[in-house]
């Protein structure tokens, strides 16, 4: 989708540099590229230093000074090129940093020390990072593949899971057990083969079952040193973004690394360093696992890195250009793949979203709402009844807590968080200061769940019966009443009932009554 606003600025934007770095568990990467006129960008500098985040993460718990003054020098270095470039820069860390008990100072001293601010994201913005460059790789090679695309990262700190219907996010799952994390937990204890099958058959069978409900017919994985083993494989297709490997290849692959009596033979035959046998070993053996349970001809292996796609939200603010709303539909997919999860109610779940929408769309400088919010209305309008999954009884505040403790690919913690309180106040109360989860929001929050959940309740309210008989919402603003003009077979007598308690919080905000009426 392109806005009007974004197709403005691209017809007046000039060639900029822009820069990316991305802190991961074993090494800090820099990329410098050029953005031309027409979107292209071309790659100037790239710089990658090894640094053992990780491995203080992951064993201590904290980045020891040791960790964070290699961090340092290696940032204030970025930050020379970047002047040097006159580059915007955007800073990324994932979960090596998240998980530091000291990563707010660590975060603070490279900021004092080299003039970068560094974004620590969560798994859920990884997700979305991850999905930008991913949607275009099963455009290009799995446009015409039938049924359901299983997709697996295996990074250093987690393993990221998804499974698509062609390219929308059905559901999304993130484990806090990458390649790097196995391999340390794996050497504390003596017999590590066994340890090590034990584990990844565990790991590998609860996060299958996340997805039991689905047949799974195509696999894509992502971890750049298993691409590198199986790009000189016999019988691997190279193909535009990554490979296509048959399963004979990767058995290959298997029975060459079983001949060998230790790592350092490993490292030889592959021209790996220590370091990256121990991250290879677990990642080949999961894989292994995966592939005895999901039994495919072939899969795909996907050349993915956080770093391109932060370059591409740097291309998409210079343009002006939101990177979630422009990624609002994969956001609302996940929403209705998490729903059907919960085994809701999907025809008035999406006629409520569908009206509380399109009720946004009239309301929406009334009540001074702009940005997010129209993204956030609509997944709680979703998902407002998930909650009926634990019980009849309460489920809005039932959907509160299986709103924001569930993944939706593209919503923060913090953004699920309000879509949950969202939900929460679709019935029953109102929002009240009494309530904890409410009243720990800031004042901006605040107005904002009440406004978008008014919104919902009258929304919910013209669907009271679960019909879906009404078409062609209409809201028009007087002096003293917001006129909602519909078509539809209904007299409105049940409709008009609910809204008398529904409708209750928009009129307090507002100061107008609600009348509903039937197109003439």
């Amino acid at each position: 989708m392109t806005t009007k606003k974004a197709k403005k600025n691209k017809r007046f934007r000039k060639p900029k540099q822009i820069a990316a770095i991305d802190i991961g568990s074993t090494s800090a990467r820099l990329c410098v590229a050029e953005m031309s006129l027409d979107g292209k960008m071309t790659v100037l500098e790239e710089l990658v230093h090894p640094v053992a985040v990780g491995r203080d993460t992951f064993n201590r718990g904290y980045i020891t000074p040791e960790v964070l003054r290699a961090l340092c020098s290696i940032m204030c270095k970025f930050s020379g090129v970047i002047k040097t470039y006159q580059a915007e820069e955007l800073a990324v860390a994932t979960s090596a940093m998240r998980e530091a008990e000291n990563c707010d100072l660590v975060v603070d001293r490279i900021r004092h020390e080299s003039g970068i601010n560094i974004s620590v994201i969560d798994a859920v913005e990884e997700s979305r990072l991850t999905c930008q460059v991913l949607l275009p790789f099963l455009e290009l090679n799995l446009s015409e593949a039938n049924g359901y695309t299983l997709f697996v990262d295996l990074g250093g700190g987690s393993t990221e899971t998804l499974l698509l219907k062609g390219e929308d996010i059905v559901l999304a799952n993130n484990r806090r057990l990458g390649t790097l994390r196995l391999f340390q937990n794996l050497t504390r204890y003596g017999d590590r083969q066994m340890l090590q099958e034990s584990v990844i058959r565990n790991v590998v069978s609860s996060t299958l079952n996340h997805f039991r409900d689905y047949t799974i017919s195509n696999c894509v994985i992502s971890n750049s040193l298993v691409e590198k083993v199986l790009a000189d494989i016999d019988g691997v297709e190279a193909i535009e973004g990554g490979l296509k490997v048959p399963m004979e290849a990767f058995a290959s692959v298997i029975s060459m690394v079983e001949r060998k009596s230790n790592n350092e033979d490993i490292a030889l035959m592959f021209g790996f360093t220590q370091a990256e046998v121990e991250l290879f070993m677990p990642a080949l053996a999961t894989l292994e696992r995966l592939f005895k349970t999901i039994k495919p001809k072939c899969f795909y292996i996907a050349e993915l890195e956080l770093m391109t796609s932060v370059l591409y939200d740097l291309r998409m603010r210079a343009w002006g250009q939101n990177p979630l709303l422009e990624f609002s539909e994969q956001v609302i997919q996940s929403a209705r793949g998490l729903a059907a999860r919960f085994g809701y109610d999907e025809s008035h779940s999406i006629a409520v979203a569908q009206m509380s929408v399109a009720l946004y769309d009239y309301l929406a400088d009334y009540l001074d709402l702009s940005g997010k919010d129209r993204l956030y209305l609509e997944v709680a309008g979703i998902l407002h009844d998930v909650g009926m999954f634990i019980s009849d009884e309460a489920h809005h505040k039932h959907s509160q807590y299986l709103i924001e403790w569930s993944e939706i690919v593209g919503l923060n913690r913090e953004e699920r968080s309000l879509v949950a309180m969202i939900a929460r106040y679709h019935r029953k109360a109102l929002p009240n200061l009494t309530h904890q989860d409410f009243a720990r929001l800031p004042l901006s929050d605040r107005l904002r769940v009440s406004k978008l959940a008014a919104i919902l309740r009258v929304a919910d309210a013209l669907d009271r019966p679960h019909l879906q008989v009404i078409r062609n919402l209409k809201a028009d603003i007087n002096e003293k009443s917001i006129l909602i003009t519909i078509d539809g077979k209904t007299d409105l007598i049940v409709e008009r009932v609910a809204m008398r308690s529904k409708g209750s919080l928009l009129c307090e905000i507002t100061g107008l009554d609600i009348e509903l009426a039937r197109k003439q």
